[in-house]
């Protein structure tokens, strides 16, 4: 199959297929999630059927891949294909305590914390354990992304079924000062090892997935959902 263009982000030149692959990402945040950069505020996330997402369903264990956590900006999550599901918190009192921490990248933030604070170094971040905020105890609202729209200080994390692929837009508005870095999960995240995730992706890694997602635009029934250059 040639690589002609998706709407709105092509044509695919040598060029561009280039400035998309030097940002874009292989395991981006999980296991098996890839990360498409198409320009400063518009990404497509992708899962393999290896990811982690499905460990992200409440009641939550030990293992969810990815922290309740909110965002930098305004969002807005679109579907491409597959079956991905938001997951937010309900503020009622719910059975599952999640613990909180705060998440601090080296490309945004310094390094140096609170004297006492328990700390864990890695290569591309760090996860604080803080007491407050205090922890998140609540119940959980499970919707299908479809076209979703989040505030900066929403919460939630995301859910794929086991081994399925899925593929959804996150379109990012204007940064807000107002955001919040703490995010909450059952997992240990002190010990999070950050060399599993967040590796450079390869020129032939792109083409698959650009290769999948004509391949779905090319299907009657789920080409309107590549129609996806209004937000």
């Amino acid at each position: 199959m040639k690589l002609t263009s998706l709407p709105s982000f092509g044509p695919f030149t040598e060029e561009r297929l280039e400035e998309i692959r030097a940002h874009s990402l292989t395991n981006c945040h999980a296991i098996g999630v890839d990360s498409l950069w198409f320009d400063s505020r518009t990404r497509m996330f992708i899962t393999r059927p290896n990811h982690t997402l499905h460990l992200n369903y409440p009641p939550f264990t030990n293992e969810m891949s990815i922290a309740v956590h909110g965002h930098r900006c305004d969002v807005t999550l679109r579907t491409v294909y597959g079956e991905a599901f938001n997951v937010r918190p309900v503020f009622r009192p719910g059975t599952q305590r999640l613990d909180a921490y705060r998440y601090e990248s080296p490309l945004r933030h310094g390094f140096d914390g609170a004297a006492g604070e328990r700390r864990s170094d890695f290569g591309n971040g760090k996860f604080t354990a803080v007491s407050f905020p205090l922890p998140l105890q609540c119940e959980w609202a499970i919707h299908r992304i479809g076209r979703t729209t989040m505030w900066a200080n929403d919460l939630h994390t995301v859910y794929v079924p086991r081994g399925t692929r899925a593929a959804w837009l996150v379109f990012e508005g204007d940064p807000d000062a107002r955001y919040d870095p703490t995010c909450y999960s059952l997992a240990r995240l002190e010990d999070f090892d950050f060399s599993s995730i967040n590796h450079p992706m390869t020129t032939q890694e792109l083409r698959n997935h650009l290769l999948v997602l004509l391949d779905w635009q090319m299907k009657p029934d789920t080409a309107p959902a590549l129609q996806f250059a209004g937000r």
